[in-house]
């Protein structure tokens, strides 16, 4: 007798018992050769109904030993449960399936572990690529979902919906915005109408600053989803964090602008150069022109792509519109310096 489709089952646990209700797991599966049941009088409705009450999924019963084959009764009383039936000679010994079960979860476990870790390494490498948006994007197409992500302003960071339904982004925005409001997270959840599963998740604070990922599709969410939604949002909260290498950076631009906006004249060389210069503090100015200001854009974008791929920050400022001044590093030769333009 087959069980519903998608059925499954939590345990394998064998028992001779003929009430063995305080014992099971919810939808365990029972093995017995039956050697209580042998003793009694058609045990096998009653026996059926105690297990049903158990929530059990299915039953193996060994043949060979007390029965030479699976009781017609006890497939009657099973099939009117709805609990599954299927027969274990007796030179398939019970210990053989409780280890052939154990190994295939192990077998899951760790394919889907390895599934995790796989996704976990795609959105690491779009959030180094291509920072928030590019994360988002690739975290909304991994769980099919629409995703958003705002500050406790209610202001929306960054968005991107990946479902076939037209209005899940919108629904997506305003539940972040509406944990930002009440300043909590939402554990999975569907709407009243069961269509769609939301999860919000609340940031790490910042000072006064907060944010919260909301994530809203149409299917309910597995483990493995809420791993990687666990992953995205706290790759999320690296890059809203503003670390404190970047806050040095962006204030001391703030300083320059500042300066400049005032009119207080230049700042410190060396708070401009420290970025260009070797080891011994020197560099060497280069002039690009180009003949169009899309050629001279061009070559500024490849030159942003090369320092890029090597770790390094560009240092450049435009002269006129067709014409840049660029800084390198005092121990780059010629070709060198060509080679960051590449081919424009």
């Amino acid at each position: 007798m087959a069980a519903a489709p998608d059925a499954g089952f939590s345990v394998i646990q064998p028992t001779e018992l003929t009430d063995p209700r305080e014992f099971l797991a919810p939808h365990a599966v029972v093995l017995t050769v039956g050697v209580a049941l042998s003793r009694e009088a058609d045990p096998f409705p009653d026996y059926i109904a105690r297990l049903a009450e158990a929530q059990v999924t299915a039953v193996g019963f060994g043949t060979g030993l007390f029965y030479p084959t699976v009781p017609e009764a006890l497939v009657d009383a099973a099939r009117a449960r709805g609990i599954a039936v299927f027969e274990v000679p007796r030179r398939t010994a019970f210990i053989s399936i409780l280890n052939t079960v154990q190994a295939e979860h192990t077998r899951r476990a760790r394919l889907d572990q390895e599934r995790i870790i796989s996704v976990q390494e795609q959105l690491s490498g779009a959030a180094v690529r291509g920072g928030l948006p590019a994360l988002l994007t690739d975290a909304a197409s991994h769980l099919a979902a629409a995703v958003a992500v705002t500050d406790n302003d209610g202001r929306t960071q960054g968005h991107c919906d990946r479902t076939t339904e037209g209005g899940v982004l919108l629904s997506a925005m305003e539940a972040a915005k509406e944990a930002s409001r009440s300043n909590r997270s939402s554990a999975d959840h569907s709407d009243a109408g069961g269509e769609r599963w939301r999860i919000t998740q609340r940031m790490t604070r910042q000072g006064e600053r907060l944010h919260f990922i909301t994530v809203l599709a149409d299917h309910p969410f597995s483990p493995h989803d809420r791993s990687v939604l666990k992953h995205a949002a706290g790759l999320a909260d690296i890059l809203l964090q503003r670390p404190v290498y970047l806050r040095q950076e962006r204030n001391e631009l703030n300083s320059l602008a500042l300066r400049l906006h005032l009119g207080l004249g230049h700042a410190p060389g060396g708070q401009v150069l420290d970025q260009a210069a070797d080891g011994e503090g020197r560099v060497r100015p280069v002039v690009v022109a180009a003949d169009q200001v899309a050629d001279l854009r061009r070559a500024l974008d490849e030159a942003d792509r090369t320092t890029a791929r090597e770790g390094r920050n560009l240092v450049s400022t435009g002269l006129d519109t067709s014409t840049s001044l660029f800084l390198f590093r005092g121990t780059r030769t010629l070709e060198g310096i060509v080679e960051t333009f590449g081919a424009s």
